[in-house]
């Protein structure tokens, strides 16, 4: 089968038909874009350094340093790469935290009314293109775990972005 492949975050997506995923979504504005004001900075100054590496060509597009044989990887740019790893945890980790405390907002998800509509959503390719393995809608955002069948209905085979 074929495999897509996109890069987010300097990390490989792979979308590849018969694959289970855990996926979150949430509504815009559902996290003040001030926020995280601080965390983004410090991920964009660490990226900008980890990227003159990469522009110097001391290491390879997967962040692994391009050192000959029996030579010592770069210490400065493992201990950026450490950084720029734990930060963005630290990110994640704020950006959830802030879901989960917002409240008054303009469209809670979670009312029995607005609850149906993504429950149906969500269920629209059950047996068709997908199995539904469980899903979560909070008031602000939506978790859902699904697997992707190999093939749908007609016989192509099916990825995730066909289904987001």
């Amino acid at each position: 089968m074929e495999k897509k492949e996109a890069y987010r975050h300097i990390l490989p997506h792979f979308q590849q038909p018969g694959q289970a995923y855990f996926v979150t979504w949430n509504l815009e504005g559902a996290v003040p874009k001030k926020a995280l004001v601080r965390y983004t900075r410090q991920l964009v100054m660490l990226k900008s350094q980890l990227d003159v590496f990469k522009k110097n060509g001391n290491i390879n597009g997967d962040f692994e340093i391009a050192t000959p044989k029996n030579s010592a990887p770069d210490e400065r740019y493992e201990k950026l790469k450490k950084e720029y790893y734990i930060n963005r945890k630290k990110y994640i980790k704020a950006y959830d935290d802030l879901l989960d405390l917002a409240r008054n907002i303009p469209i809670d998800l979670s009312k029995p009314q607005n609850r149906d509509v993504v429950s149906q959503s969500l269920l629209y390719w059950e047996g068709k293109k997908i199995k539904n393995i469980a899903f979560a809608i909070m008031p602000n955002h939506v978790h859902w775990v699904l697997e992707m069948l190999k093939v749908d209905h007609e016989g192509a085979p099916v990825y995730l972005q066909d289904i987001l």
